[in-house]
């Protein structure tokens, strides 16, 4: 659905304690899809471009933790602990930080990833089926009951 690689929760725990070019590929990933939904944030297109500009260009593999940082501190209502994890990103190195601000860091893009309206279509697609499946499914019980009374 997003076009990203699963991990196993065992896999994501490696990830995020000992950082490396898996977890930078996390967090592109991440702030590649929040930046091409972009509508959700309150820094206006025009930033949001500017982002996406970065992050596509030659720079975007350095630029990351800038541009993940900016994105964090710009939104209203960000927690503490999760704005300390960003502010690290700007003053350290992304290796360097200790895994409980990855881990702030982590939940609130995927919070944020679950408000995308990219997964919000895919989840209304899913419940679409489920209904059509439920119908169907209903359907062929009365179908069979019918055959059954005949």
């Amino acid at each position: 659905m997003l076009g990203m690689a699963p991990l196993k929760a065992h896999e994501l725990v490696e990830t995020v304690k000992v950082p490396g070019p898996r977890l930078a590929s996390l967090y592109r990933d991440l702030l590649s899809v929040l930046l091409l939904d972009g509508s959700q944030h309150p820094s206006g297109l025009r930033r949001i471009r500017r982002w996406v500009y970065t992050m596509t260009s030659e720079w975007g593999a350095i630029a990351w933790p800038d541009v993940l940082a900016r994105y964090i501190l710009t939104k209203p209502n960000v927690d503490d602990a999760t704005k300390r994890a960003a502010e690290q990103l700007r003053t350290k190195e992304y290796q360097k930080i200790e895994y409980e601000s990855h881990v702030e860091l982590l939940c609130f893009l995927l919070d944020d990833v679950v408000e995308t309206r990219t997964v919000h279509f895919e989840v209304d697609r899913w419940q679409e089926e489920r209904e059509d499946l439920l119908s169907q499914k209903r359907e062929c019980r009365m179908e069979l009951n019918r055959k059954r009374r005949e």
